[in-house]
């Protein structure tokens, strides 16, 4: 999510203390340290793109991240605010990393929040990164005297039940209108608050499309067949990029190709479509005698090259 949606987040978790925001309140603070801390994991973007990538909402978003966070901030911020009991500041400290927690798994990209005995990154697939009727009923209830802060909360989780119903809603009109028996994943669109993304997989195929809940309407962009498995896609899969796409995207299709003394092997992110592409690709490349040529990362766009050495 934003970091402003977080911060404000921070700030109406914070009211609940029964004290007014301010930046003298050191429950407030507390609480805006905390729903910014987790984010901290950007400085891996120093690294370049792969290693943001492979660590994007590992550590620092997961249930033991939060708590180490909480408590180096908290102890932190005691030192501004000693005349706090230090229990308070952790507690608020904590709510704040929470709530960036639960507000990252509410969309699309997901956290590893039971990182390190699970990598795998959970996703309730509800939100986009900046969803602006979230945005305004938090503002609403900062700014606004007519909103108490407990009718905020109560709006913006009637908010998230609305949009549970209307993806389910999506997923029962895909089934009936694709495959009853296929697997089906439906994600926010950043078409619009009514539009979802979502994938379809059979044993046959990949199809990527969207759907608009209303008016009601459907279109697939792209249908990709399943290849069967063979020497070469396998050998891919266990290069070191390899492994690290497969791991990094739950919906991976991965095809092969063969051209003169080469032998190609590309994998697609399908969650994310953008300007009529795949945002996120891979290709690993051998010789004849599946010697491996290159390994290359096209992270955001095509065009965009990382090599990644074994």
């Amino acid at each position: 999510m934003d970091p402003v949606t977080h911060v404000l987040v921070g700030i109406t978790i914070a009211n609940f203390s029964g004290s007014s925001s301010s930046w003298l309140n050191p429950a407030t603070v507390a609480s805006i340290v905390g729903s910014l801390l987790p984010d901290a994991d950007i400085v891996f973007q120093l690294g370049g793109d792969v290693l943001y990538l492979k660590h994007h909402r590992g550590f620092s978003h997961s249930l033991v991240g939060l708590s180490l966070l909480s408590v180096s901030a908290g102890l932190f911020l005691h030192q501004a605010y000693n005349f706090t009991p230090i229990h308070v500041l952790l507690l608020w400290t904590f709510l704040g990393c929470l709530s960036h927690l639960v507000i990252d798994v509410l969309n699309s990209y997901g956290a590893q929040i039971l990182w390190p005995f699970k990598r795998r990154k959970f996703s309730c697939g509800l939100l986009t990164l900046f969803d602006p009727v979230i945005t305004g009923l938090l503002l609403g209830g900062l700014w606004g005297s007519w909103l108490s802060v407990r009718s905020v909360s109560g709006l913006v989780l009637g908010y998230v039940g609305f949009r549970v119903v209307m993806r389910e809603m999506v997923r029962t009109a895909l089934k009936q209108a694709y495959a009853p028996g296929a697997k089906i994943a439906v994600f926010p669109s950043q078409l619009g608050l009514l539009c979802w993304d979502f994938i379809i997989e059979t044993a046959e195929e990949q199809i990527v499309g969207y759907c608009r809940w209303l008016p009601r309407h459907w279109e697939t962009r792209r249908r990709l067949k399943r290849q069967n498995e063979n020497q070469v896609i396998n050998l891919a899969k266990q290069t070191k990029l390899g492994q690290m796409f497969c791991s990094f995207s739950p919906f991976v299709h991965v095809f092969y190709t063969q051209s003169e003394d080469k032998h190609i092997v590309n994998f697609l992110d399908l969650r994310y479509f953008l300007k009529n592409d795949f945002m996120h690709s891979a290709t690993v490349v051998f010789d004849a005698s599946l010697e491996l040529l290159d390994s290359i990362l096209h992270p955001y766009h095509k065009n965009r090259q990382v090599r990644i050495t074994d």
